[in-house]
C-alpha cells in the first residue's frame, strides 16, 4: 500500500494560510501526528493497488476529513473511534448503556450518522468529476480495549479492533469492483497536491505516470545476405514475381480446383444430353 498526504493548492496555501480545523475529539479520537496501529495493519497487509490519502480536503479551507483508501474495492473512509463503554448500533441509530438508569439512552455525537455524511460527500465529489461509478463506504473502528458493541445491521459497518485483521484480509482477496486504471485517476482528483513542494501526484506515483513517455527509437534489424542463384536472368525473373512462394502456391491451389469444377460440370452436361 502507497501512503500519501495531501496538502492544498498552492493558491489556496498562500492565501488562507495551512490553519486547519481538526476533527472532533468524539467519536473519533484525536489526530495523531504518525500512523496509528490501524493504518500500520492497512499499510501491512495490502499492495501497492491500494493508495491511502492522509489530510485530503475536498470540502473547501481547513474542513479535514479521515484517511482515504482508494483501491480495487472504490473509495473507503477509515474512522478510528476511541470510545469505550457498552453501545448499541441499530441502523443509524447509536445508543450507549447508561449504568445508572440499567437502560440504553442515545448518544451524541452519532459516529454512524457522521460518516454516512462524509460518505455522501465523497460521492458528491467524485460525481461531479464524472466517477458518479466509483463504490464509496466508510467503516468505524473501534480502538479502545474497553468497549462492548451489541452491532444489529448498522448503516455502516462497525469493528472491534480484533476483528481488523480478517475484515483488511478480505479486502486484499476480495474480486475488484472497478477498473485498475481508474485507481490513479481517483487518487489525483482526492489528492492532486502532495508533501512534496509544488509536485503534483502524477509526477511522483510509481507505476501509473500521466506523462507522455519519449517515443522509442526503433529497432535496427541486423541485414542478412542471402545467397543467389548465379544466373541472372533467373534471378530478374523471379525478382519480378509480385507474390511470396506461399501466394503462388495458394493461387496454383486455386486453379486446380476451378478446372476439377469446370471439368465436373461438363461431365455433368454431357450425362444429361445422353
Amino acid at each position: 500500500m502507497k501512503s500519501i498526504t495531501a496538502i492544498p493548492s498552492p493558491a489556496e496555501d498562500s492565501a488562507a494560510g495551512k490553519t486547519r480545523l481538526s476533527l472532533p475529539q468524539i467519536p473519533f479520537g484525536k489526530p495523531k501526528t504518525g500512523d496509528s496501529a490501524v493504518l500500520k495493519l492497512f499499510q501491512q497487509i495490502l499492495n501497492d493497488d491500494h493508495f491511502l490519502i492522509k489530510n485530503c480536503s475536498i470540502f473547501g479551507k481547513g474542513k479535514e476529513i479521515p484517511p482515504l483508501l482508494v483501491g480495487p474495492l472504490g473509495v473507503l473512509l477509515i474512522f478510528e473511534n476511541t470510545s469505550h463503554g457498552i453501545y448499541r448500533a441499530s441502523g443509524t441509530n447509536w445508543e450507549i448503556f447508561d449504568e445508572s438508569r440499567k437502560q440504553y439512552r442515545s448518544e451524541s455525537p452519532n459516529p454512524i450518522v457522521q460518516a454516512i455524511e462524509l460518505s455522501q460527500k465523497v460521492v458528491d465529489f467524485l460525481s461531479q468529476q464524472g466517477f458518479a461509478h466509483i463504490p464509496v463506504q466508510a467503516v468505524i473502528i473501534f480502538t479502545h480495549p474497553g468497549v462492548h458493541l451489541e452491532l444489529n445491521k448498522p448503516a455502516v459497518r462497525m469493528l472491534p479492533l480484533d476483528g481488523l485483521g480478517r475484515f483488511v484480509t478480505s479486502i486484499s482477496q476480495a474480486i475488484p469492483t472497478i477498473n485498475l486504471a481508474e485507481i490513479p485517476l481517483v487518487v489525483q482528483l482526492l489528492a492532486p497536491y502532495t508533501e512534496e513542494k509544488d509536485k503534483t501526484f502524477d509526477e511522483h506515483l510509481d507505476g501509473f505516470s500521466f506523462k507522455e513517455e519519449k517515443p522509442k527509437k526503433p529497432l535496427k534489424l541486423p541485414e542478412v545476405n542471402v545467397p543467389l542463384p548465379k544466373d541472372e536472368q533467373f534471378v530478374k525473373t523471379v525478382n519480378k514475381v509480385p507474390f511470396t512462394t506461399r501466394q503462388l502456391l495458394l493461387l496454383a491451389g486455386l486453379v486446380i480446383i476451378n478446372i476439377i469444377i469446370l471439368i465436373s460440370l461438363v461431365m455433368v452436361v454431357l450425362s444429361y444430353h445422353n
